[in-house]
């Protein structure tokens, strides 16, 4: 499974005093979260010490996105698209600029985000949760959803990815972890040791080996030893996505 970085283009990593969050004399840490959890008007346009502080539609923020997904997708005619964690719609709404005929579908825990979505597709959001999803299994083309999982208790995400999709293979800070539909577990099966804890930007697998895009070249793992072998060279760049094709590894950079 290809992870590729979609989000760069639209968020940008920012500094923040995190302890001055934590003691805010208004909004501390704890009475935020609270807050926040309600997924209601102080999620979404309450106070910036909550959260959003405001989240308004900008324009064509999200098509960049929305383009670059359904490039890389391949996408056919009449594509039916779900967002899982919608918001307001503000992702389906571009993906509508660029496949003006697509059927978008789009599901959110909030009631007050829905009820302030992008008025020109509201029709299509409703209410629900990741962990319920209200379609027939192979109804969509393309499933996709941002800033909602980590919102979920940890004995949801399996039901939750299993609603989403069969995700097999995740890179975090620890390492690259597994999760096993069949026995229900995550596993930490390579710690970021492994591969000198470099930031990964890019992963495919195949049956032997897990692939590893970094800022200056390629990182190989055999899956079943752990021997790694590091294709690292300045030349190459920065690898921000990866396909297998057959026995050819395709690199963008």
């Amino acid at each position: 499974m290809t992870y590729i970085d979609f989000m760069s283009v639209v968020h940008k990593s920012t500094k923040r005093d995190y302890l001055a969050r934590v003691n805010d004399p208004d909004y501390p840490k704890a009475k935020a979260a609270n807050l926040a959890k309600t997924w209601g008007y102080d999620y979404w346009d309450g106070d910036r010490s909550i959260y959003y502080g405001g989240y308004q539609y900008i324009v064509n923020r999200w098509e960049k996105v929305a383009r670059a997904m359904a490039k890389h997708y391949n996408l056919p005619k009449n594509p039916k698209i779900l967002d899982i964690g919608c918001g307001k719609g503000y992702l389906l709404f571009d993906f509508l600029k660029v496949i003006p005929d697509a059927e978008i579908f789009g599901i959110d825990i909030s009631n007050y985000a829905i009820e302030n979505s992008k008025e020109e597709i509201r029709e299509h959001l409703q209410v629900g949760n990741a962990t319920e999803l209200p379609w027939p299994d192979n109804h969509f083309d393309l499933v996709c959803s941002m800033n909602t999982f980590h919102n979920l208790y940890n004995y949801e995400l399996e039901k939750a990815l299993k609603e989403f999709e069969r995700v097999v293979y995740v890179v975090c800070e620890m390492g690259i972890a597994k999760f096993d539909l069949k026995e229900r577990v995550w596993e930490l099966i390579f710690r970021s040791s492994i591969y000198h804890a470099k930031t990964v930007y890019s992963l495919t697998v195949n049956q032997k080996h897990i692939f590893l895009g970094t800022e200056n070249g390629l990182v190989r793992i055999n899956k079943k030893t752990g021997f790694t072998r590091d294709y690292s060279f300045p030349f190459i760049g920065q690898v921000n996505a990866m396909n297998l094709d057959g026995k050819t590894l395709w690199q963008k950079i």
